[in-house]
């Protein structure tokens, strides 16, 4: 019988265990590149600005900015108020659009007007006029001038009196200045009606 050489199975064995090393070792590089390109692919640096993704994302829309209160505030703020009359100027308690509007036609504009006294009259040929004065007379005399028939007192002002008579005309009492409103008509119309109004436009504008 032949004899069994008792290399071969250390030669099989070795090669088993060299192949077996080498498996293993196979094994183990694949895993490291596994892991090296499971690392690759899951990790991701998170950019730059973006940190905490869980928060809400910021509004867009400006603090500073207010659309709704501070448009309606300009828009009130800026618009201009009609400047007050001047209870001492006789043109800004009564104007040319005033006597326009009552008479219903346009004023000449040629007349001198004065601090106490202001004119205004028509155009056409049917003169109408209005006259308001401004003076500061001693109100004892002032109270006996109209305590006459011509004159009734009229419920305006301080104190004040309209003409019954030949005259249109109306004068009232602010404080110890006296304004007198007379209004001339050449041609139809209602003279008495328009000085009444007139001065209480005026009487409205003095507070």
């Amino acid at each position: 019988m032949a004899r069994t050489s008792p290399c071969r199975p250390r030669r099989v064995a070795g090669l088993f265990a060299i192949a077996l090393v080498v498996v293993l070792t196979g094994c183990g590089t694949s895993g490291v590149q596994s892991e090296k390109g499971a690392g690759t692919t899951t990790t991701s640096q998170t950019p730059a600005g973006d940190v905490g993704s869980t928060s809400e994302p910021a509004s867009t829309e400006d603090p500073t900015t207010d659309t709704t209160d501070d448009t309606t505030a300009a828009t009130t703020d800026d618009t201009p108020d009609e400047p007050a009359a001047d209870p001492a100027d006789a043109c800004s308690l009564l104007t040319r659009s005033d006597a326009e509007a009552a008479f219903g036609e346009p004023v000449a504009d040629d007349a001198d007007q004065y601090a106490d006294e202001c004119w205004w009259t028509t155009e056409g040929a049917g003169l109408k006029s209005v006259n308001l004065q401004i003076g500061q007379p001693d109100l004892a005399e002032w109270r006996s001038g109209h305590d006459n028939d011509p004159w009734e007192p009229i419920d305006l002002g301080d104190e004040a009196f309209v003409s019954v008579g030949p005259f249109s005309s109306v004068e009232l009492r602010v404080g110890d200045t006296v304004y007198a409103v007379n209004v001339t008509y050449s041609t139809s119309g209602d003279p008495d009606a328009v000085a009444l109004q007139l001065a209480e436009l005026v009487a409205s504008r003095l507070g």
